[in-house]
């Protein structure tokens, strides 16, 4: 009868087991020696958290002896609807006066055809403001215009008189200096003929 251990099997099996946890161990080492280290350069911008919309509040107005309930975005907008339900309330009690048992219906019908009246005579008014405007700004340009010219021949014209007034000059220190008719301006013409002695034969 062959006699067999069980301890040569469990070293031998134990063997193998160290040898599989080895080259696991160095399989793990290699392929951590291949990890490259990356560094981010872009930072990505930060998203900031949207804002909750504004919240509207509610007004509370009376128009026509009856309560209603508008919304407004912020504190100017509540005075303002405040101010608009008020000179609706005013229009509508203006007709009820002046018509005395007329249905409400009618008399909120009667009320906004005079509130649309108004904003297109209000809209003509604006319109004609601006033809207005406009005219002006053309006739302002066109004055501009001439302004600059008569400036021009201002200027032309004081030359000229520094011109002629160097001439007269010349003319008391040289009596015999003449002058060309043809370079003449007239009222270079003018002053020449008045400075010159009259003859007496011309008289005659």
């Amino acid at each position: 009868m062959e006699y067999r251990s069980n301890s040569e099997n469990l070293f031998r099996r134990y063997s193998k087991i160290l040898k599989k946890q080895n080259i696991e161990e160095e399989n793990q080492n290699d392929f951590g020696s291949e990890i490259i280290e990356y560094n981010q350069r872009h930072t990505p911008p930060i998203i900031n958290k949207p804002m909750d919309p504004p919240q509207n509040s509610r007004v509370i107005v009376h128009i026509g002896g009856m309560q209603h309930m508008l919304s407004a975005s912020d504190r100017e907008g509540e005075a303002y609807i405040r101010a608009v339900a008020e000179k609706a309330d005013h229009m509508v009690e203006v007709i009820r006066q002046d018509h005395p048992g007329m249905p409400m219906t009618n008399v909120l019908t009667l009320a906004l055809v005079n509130a649309v009246d108004q904003l297109n005579h209000s809209e003509k008014n604006r319109m004609d403001r601006d033809t207005k405007y406009d005219e002006l700004i053309e006739e302002l340009a066109s004055v501009k215009e001439e302004y600059l010219k008569q400036r021009e021949i201002n200027w032309e014209l004081k030359k000229e008189v520094l011109r002629i007034n160097e001439l007269i000059r010349f003319r008391e220190n040289d009596p015999d200096i003449t002058v060309q008719d043809e370079s003449r301006l007239p009222l270079e013409d003018l002053l020449i003929r008045q400075s010159e002695p009259e003859d007496p034969d011309e008289r005659s």
